[in-house]
């Protein structure tokens, strides 16, 4: 009670906690009445021997008005007609108004369409809905439905809540939508949590512990799962990359408790001609695991969508509490732990690609997990603990993307590194071999089952790459027409002619899809969003570049960084000979872990702008601390207020 009445007696928390609760009001309003992302779209295909006027009323009850109303001229003729309007949370009844005076009608068909979700309105049902004098129905058959008008108001009307069907996928929609609203309040009080917190910060809190996480770092990790939680309720799978290709092999598991062959129909990919489970598929299999978990409460297939993704979502959390950890390790300054994290998990397309099924997230959180068990595994000596979580990196990585497994080369090039450069380590040979054996067995221990069995099943194939072509082969075979591959040698003369020029299709394609391009790359950003980004990129890059010549760092910032770089590097050359020789692919989403070093860059700047700056302020003054970093503050703002921009102005078209 005294810690209540303290905060009660603080005028900033009262003001901040006012303003929260009137925000949250707003924020759940305008969601729950107003979801103006989604669209209700009434269709029909009619025939008339002449134009007439045609409006469609909809509304809850029978209390039809004209301000909820649209309406359209209809020629004579056959005709699709549609009518899109906002997707109210309660439209029960429509009505048709068949324009005025003598006119004879034929419905073909009839259908309401709610984002992606088509429903066929059976027109003999018709015959059971309200029905003015004006006008008379008389079904010919079953896409056949002929109306006689007359007098000045012919009209029809249709109860929706006589399709179950219909019924039942908007209380979905209410549901959904109603748990979203709450998610993003909560997500704003966390936002607010954080403000009340950097106001409260003090100076003796600025430095950094060695274990666990500081309070706001938590927030920042539920906010991020929060984020990715309700992407993952929203989003279309066919706005989703690979997900569909993904789910049927995840559904297969689900459905059947067995793990597949990779040769059965039911998880063969249609019109590619193999299934990815040929290759690893652990993000199907924990996704299984969550869709079998929640089919004991409901069989709601929105729901079951959901639980599918959680292993991408998951992987997204722990993407941000590894950087956060790996930050606490190497930075003095608390802020530059934050900003790391922030700037690595708040790129669109890290976040995009937490709210969807698919394996990018996974080989992101893998390599964030080995990066902190490597900093940590220099700092013990490389004690068992170290050794054994990075063994689990390993395992992850190997399971996830095999491209992201040259991040395996260069951090066993930084542990021989490390070893050699530990004065506490004797007999550094023999201790290096017995670590990598130690590694190795654990590794294998972890991953090595699902190659076995590859192995065994697929006549040596182990990494079940050959046995994809053959699979196609097959199927070929059978006479089906399967997607062709499109290398990029086809149509370029060189690597470099592919990658810079075309308009410099692959490189602008990559980099754009990275930063944000959603969907098929299909739903970008404004042109001007990305300069955004870049510039900020750009910037703290020349921030970069000037700290590393100007001041000198301890040994492990030097080898974390190269560990970063180095991989990246090699990941976005394997994109390049991926796109050159096999099918041309410029996505960012395969090069996903050139998001750390793009954060560990922001991280370091983070770190010395906010011992640089204001030297000459009192460190015991709160708010000059405040000041010091307020350049930081205003980048890890930005980046934050640029992707929530995005989310509202691109992602929502991908919602339903």
């Amino acid at each position: 009670m005294r810690k209540v009445a303290m905060l009660l007696n603080n005028k900033i928390y009262v003001v901040l906690t006012t303003i929260l609760f009137f925000i949250d009001i707003a924020i759940f309003s305008m969601t729950v009445r107003n979801p103006n992302y989604e669209k209700f779209r009434f269709e029909t295909v009619l025939t008339t021997e002449d134009s007439f006027p045609f409006q469609l009323y909809y509304e809850d009850n029978l209390d039809f008005n004209e301000e909820k109303s649209t309406a359209i001229n209809v020629k004579e003729g056959k005709s699709t007609v549609y009518f899109e309007i906002p997707m109210e949370m309660d439209i029960n009844h429509l009505r048709l108004d068949l324009g005025y005076g003598r006119h004879t009608i034929i419905i073909h068909n009839m259908s309401v369409i709610i984002g992606a979700k088509t429903f066929e309105l059976e027109i003999n049902k018709v015959l059971d809905s309200r029905i003015q004098n004006d006008a008379r129905v008389k079904l010919e058959s079953s896409d056949r439905l002929v109306v006689y008008t007359s007098g000045d108001d012919p009209y029809i009307c249709i109860d929706i809540t006589n399709y179950e069907s219909i019924k039942r996928y908007i209380d979905i929609l209410k549901i959904r939508t109603v748990v979203c609203a709450i998610i993003y309040c909560i997500i704003m009080d966390l936002f607010g949590l954080l403000v009340l917190i950097c106001l409260s910060y003090k100076p003796k809190h600025n430095e950094i512990k060695r274990h666990g996480l500081y309070p706001e770092q938590k927030i920042l990790v539920l906010i991020v799962f929060l984020i990715c939680l309700c992407g993952g309720i929203m989003i279309s799978t066919k706005y989703c990359p690979d997900e569909y290709a993904r789910f049927i092999l995840t559904d297969y598991i689900f459905r059947t408790g067995r793990l597949p062959k990779g040769y059965e129909k039911d998880v063969i990919i249609p019109g590619w001609g193999f299934s990815y489970a040929l290759r690893p598929y652990l993000t199907s299999l924990i996704g299984a695991f969550f869709m079998r978990v929640v089919s004991v409460v409901t069989d709601n297939p929105n729901v079951i969508v959901t639980m599918s993704r959680m292993p991408s979502i998951i992987a997204t959390l722990f993407t941000c509490y590894y950087c956060l950890k790996i930050g606490n390790e190497i930075f003095e300054k608390r802020i530059a732990s934050f900003a790391f994290a922030v700037i690595t998990c708040f790129v669109p397309q890290v976040m995009f690609c937490g709210m969807y099924l698919n394996n990018d997230s996974l080989s992101l959180a893998a390599v964030a997990m080995g990066a902190y068990y490597l900093v940590k595994g220099h700092k013990t000596h490389w004690d068992k603990v170290s050794s054994v979580g990075l063994a689990a990196s390993f395992a992850l990585c190997l399971l996830s993307y095999y491209t992201v497994c040259v991040w395996i080369a260069f951090a066993c090039w930084y542990c021989i590194v490390s070893c050699l450069s530990d004065k506490t380590i004797d007999k550094k040979a023999s201790f290096m071999i017995k670590r990598a054996i130690f590694i190795a067995v654990i590794t294998f221990c972890l991953s090595g089952l699902f190659f076995i069995r590859n192995g065994l099943l697929h006549n040596g194939d182990f990494l079940g790459i050959a046995s994809e072509e053959l699979s196609r082969q097959e199927w070929i075979k059978q006479g089906k027409d399967l997607i062709r591959y499109n290398p990029g040698v086809e149509s370029s003369n060189s690597i470099s002619d592919m990658v810079f020029n075309n308009d410099a299709g692959w490189i602008v394609d990559t980099t754009r899809s990275f930063i944000a391009c959603f969907g098929y790359l299909n739903v970008p950003i404004p042109t001007i969003q990305y300069g955004e980004y870049y510039a900020l990129i750009i910037f703290a890059t020349m921030m970069f570049v000037l700290i590393m010549i100007s001041k000198k760092h301890n040994m492990l910032s030097y080898m974390i960084f190269a560990n970063f770089a180095l991989s990246s590097f090699s990941v976005i050359i394997l994109s390049v000979m991926q796109s050159y020789y096999r099918d041309y692919q410029p996505q960012g989403r395969y090069i996903i872990i050139v998001a750390l070093l793009i954060g560990f860059v922001f991280g370091i700047v983070a770190e010395n702008i906010s011992i640089t700056l204001d030297s000459n302020s009192s460190i015991g003054d709160s708010k000059n601390l405040l000041i010091k970093n307020m350049v930081t503050i205003i980048i890890i703002v930005l980046w934050i207020f640029q992707f929530v921009r995005i989310w509202f102005e691109s992602m929502t078209k991908m919602i339903i």
